[in-house]
């Protein structure tokens, strides 16, 4: 199986995952699930794929609090925090992410990726 295949194989089992912890307020519950582990085992090569799906979500999606933010930072720490001015505003994560991404990703994987 392809990283591509691997990855919506997991982004799927992570949203059925969320969706079945919708009621929680703790991010962990979101966060705490091996398809979740898995996507973050994908590692850089996976940041494309991550930036795409992320780019073209509804801010309102199930993926957790931070949803794929916190993907980002699980594969790129220490490089890549929620600043504390945002924690909380979905939106504005989901806006830093990206812009992050576009700025930062080709240091961890190859333009051609």
């Amino acid at each position: 199986m392809d990283l591509e295949a691997r990855f919506d194989a997991r982004t799927e089992e992570w949203s059925r995952h969320c969706q079945s912890v919708a009621h929680s307020s703790s991010s962990t519950d979101y966060h705490d699930c091996e398809p979740f582990r898995q996507l973050v085992a994908l590692g850089a090569e996976a940041l494309p794929l991550i930036q795409r799906v992320y780019a073209g979500e509804d801010t309102k999606a199930s993926l957790g609090v931070a949803g794929w933010a916190v993907v980002v930072q699980e594969i790129v720490t220490p490089d890549f925090a929620i600043p504390e001015a945002i924690r909380g505003k979905i939106d504005a994560i989901r806006e830093y992410t990206l812009d992050w991404l576009d700025e930062h990703m080709n240091n961890y994987v190859s333009p051609s990726q």
